[in-house]
């Protein structure tokens, strides 16, 4: 909150990744609710992945 001018720039894709004015990195990912999980939009491996590339980014 506060960190973006606009949300235009910014589709929501899980998986997205958008540098930030700030040099951060935002990474999007659906929210694990039970509709999400078991309609099966997001999958265990999915979330992993975004944790995995949060991972290798905070190791760069």
């Amino acid at each position: 909150r506060g960190q973006l001018a606009g949300k235009k720039p910014y589709f929501f894709q899980h998986g997205a990744k958008y540098e930030m004015p700030d040099g951060k990195i935002l990474l999007a990912s659906y929210h694990p609710s039970n509709q999400n999980t078991q309609t099966g939009k997001l999958t265990r491996q999915m979330f992993g992945r975004i944790f995995e590339e949060a991972a290798r980014l905070a190791n760069r």
